[in-house]
C-alpha cells in the first residue's frame, strides 16, 4: 500500500501501480537479464543493444502519454532535460558494454565482471563527502577483486587468451558505479 513518503506511479489506464509491484518486476528484468544476455550471444552487440531499447521504449510508451506532474519548487530551469539525458547516457553505455562483455568472453566472466558495481560503490563511497573506509570494508574489497582476478584471469583447461579481451567489459561496472556514485 503507497505511503505518502512513496506514493504509486500512475498507470496507463488511471490505475495505481504500488511501489513494492514496480521494484518486483524490475528485480524480474534484472535477473533475467543475464540469462537472455547468454542466449542472444549470436546477436552483434549494438543489434541487441537496439531491440533491447525499442522493447523498452514500446514499454514505456504508454507512460510518455500520461500528463506530468507540477515541477517542485526550487528546481533550475532545464535540470529535467539534463538529467534526462545523463541518466539515458549511461544506461546505453553501460547495456553496450555489458552486450559487448557477453559478446567477447564467456558468460559467467562477463557476468562476474558487470556486478562487480556494488564493490566499486563501497570503495568510492569514502570519496563523498563525509564517507570513510573502515578495515573490513578493505579487506572485503582486496579479498572481492583478488576472487575476480583468480576466476577470470586462469585459462580454461590450459587454454591462454589475451587478458585485454576482459578488460574492455570490465568497463561496463566502471561506468555503472559512476552513475550512482555521486
Amino acid at each position: 500500500m503507497p505511503t505518502r513518503s512513496q506514493p504509486a506511479s500512475p498507470a496507463p489506464g488511471g490505475r495505481m501501480i504500488s511501489p513494492t509491484a514496480i521494484g518486483a518486476f524490475a528485480l524480474l528484468l534484472w535477473a533475467t537479464l543475464p540469462l537472455l544476455t547468454a542466449q542472444a550471444r549470436r546477436l552483434p552487440p549494438f543489434e541487441l543493444l537496439a531491440l533491447s531499447f525499442g522493447v523498452a521504449f514500446l514499454m514505456g510508451l504508454p507512460w510518455l502519454v500520461l500528463p506530468t506532474r507540477a515541477a517542485p519548487a526550487g528546481r533550475q530551469p532545464g535540470s529535467r532535460g539534463r538529467a534526462w539525458l545523463l541518466a539515458f547516457g549511461a544506461i546505453f553505455l553501460y547495456h553496450a558494454l555489458y552486450f559487448y562483455a557477453f559478446a567477447v568472453i564467456p558468460p559467467a566472466e562477463a557476468g562476474l565482471l558487470a556486478y562487480l558495481w556494488p564493490l566499486l560503490m563501497v570503495l568510492f563511497s569514502a570519496l563523498a563527502p563525509g564517507g570513510s573506509l573502515g578495515r573490513r570494508q578493505v579487506a572485503a574489497a582486496v579479498l572481492g577483486f583478488l576472487g575476480t582476478l583468480l576466476i577470470v584471469g586462469g585459462a580454461p583447461r590450459g587454454r591462454r587468451r589475451p587478458r585485454r579481451r576482459a578488460g574492455r567489459p570490465a568497463w561496463c561496472w566502471v561506468t555503472w558505479r559512476r552513475c550512482r556514485v555521486r
